[in-house]
């Protein structure tokens, strides 16, 4: 199984990306994106929280970072998620 990351997965979900008309993202993410976030109870000055998805063909490998994700299509991911404090977390 080729994998873009080579740490273990936190992990797994199915995922639908919105569309611009449905509230969601104007252009499509491809896969390698990473997202940022917090938690609404949490000091957002405090921890910086990352995802780091993985989208995946129905054979678990992951799909290409040259090519834009579908949006509006259900699909397979895996996540492995870092904060300030994570092994992983240089430059976040």
């Amino acid at each position: 199984m080729q994998r873009l990351y080579p740490i273990d997965d936190d992990f797994e979900a199915t995922i639908r990306i919105l569309t611009e008309s449905e509230g969601g993202r104007k252009t499509p993410p491809f896969n390698g994106i990473r997202w940022d976030f917090s938690y609404a109870a949490d000091n957002s000055s405090d921890q910086l929280y990352m995802i780091w998805p993985d989208f995946c063909s129905a054979t678990g490998d992951s799909l290409p970072t040259d090519s834009p994700l579908p949006l509006s299509v259900c699909g397979s991911l895996a996540l492995a998620l870092f904060w300030s404090q994570s092994p992983y977390s240089i430059g976040i």
